[in-house]
């Protein structure tokens, strides 16, 4: 999903923060935080397949710790810059510097996304949620003769750690650096451990009293290390707690009940972070086109 097709609302460029979209006033949720949009729809607790999708934890998850994460934590190598180091491994991915998305890219390029409505900024998060996630290995799945690369690879082409190490060798050394803690553990982000995890992964029917007001719209509330996870009543609750422990798993990876880095966290949290977890796009549109 692009995360800046809101353009309307967006008062960050990354992530859409609904500033008022449920009412006139000035005390509610949207005011607040910084949240990111997902679709229980777009959720596989199961698992990423041919047959069923990728799951849209993985990314949509993976952009909200991006942009209120990394890149405020580490501007010189992930910030919003033209300059920054992640801004550079793109412009070599894509086979030159354009700040607007070309009519075409190189043939040597191995990044081309081609949604207009992307721009540069967004080009770079979505670069580095493709970089992350081959990494970790959520891009090499298959099923008989299909593959998750046919489905990608008019976008992204360097989808396994493998390829990645020999043909985008600038992301890789970046994703790989130690000082900026990246995840490298796919299986705590899949499955992560919450036998003695400092998390409570029950849903809560209350929002918290500085949210009160759009109770009545979201009535699944989470939180993960002080980041906020906000659901309508129509997410279910599997998906909502896979989501929950997809972000655990991204910001612990060593599974050990504490976030691996605390300066990420600390601009996460300050942010106010979030994700809103809507039925679907339909339902999620609903909810923006109230306060027009």
């Amino acid at each position: 999903m692009n995360p800046f097709l809101v353009i309307a609302f967006l008062t960050i460029v990354g992530l859409f923060s609904c500033t008022d979209i449920l009412d006139d006033s000035d005390d509610t949720i949207f005011d607040l935080v910084s949240a990111q949009s997902l679709y229980n729809e777009e959720i596989n607790p199961n698992g990423s397949s041919i047959e069923n999708g990728f799951d849209g934890s993985l990314e949509e998850i993976l952009h909200l710790i991006t942009d209120k994460g990394y890149a405020k934590a580490y501007p010189d190598a992930f910030g919003r810059s033209y300059t920054s180091q992640l801004a550079q491994a793109m412009d070599k991915a894509r086979g030159g510097v354009y700040r607007t998305v070309p009519s075409n890219y190189p043939a040597t390029a191995w990044y081309t996304y081609n949604d207009a409505t992307c721009d540069y900024y967004c080009q770079m998060v979505e670069y580095f949620y493709w970089g992350v996630t081959s990494m970790l290995g959520f891009q090499e799945y298959s099923s008989g003769s299909q593959t998750r690369l046919n489905q990608i690879e008019n976008e992204w082409r360097q989808n396994t750690a493998a390829k990645m190490a020999a043909g985008d060798t600038h992301l890789y050394a970046l994703i790989t650096e130690p000082t900026y803690g990246l995840p490298s553990r796919n299986t705590t982000i899949l499955n992560y451990p919450i036998t003695n995890s400092t998390i409570d992964f029950t849903i809560a029917t209350t929002l918290p009293a500085q949210f009160s007001e759009v109770s009545a719209t979201f009535t699944k509330y989470m939180t993960v290390f002080g980041v906020h996870l906000f659901a309508t009543t129509g997410v279910e609750d599997a998906q909502l707690i896979h989501a929950a422990k997809v972000l655990a798993g991204y910001l612990d990876n060593n599974g050990d009940g504490v976030a691996d880095d605390a300066t990420v966290l600390s601009n996460m949290v300050q942010h106010q972070a979030a994700m809103v977890i809507t039925v679907d796009q339909a339902e999620f549109d609903s909810l923006m086109k109230q306060n027009i």
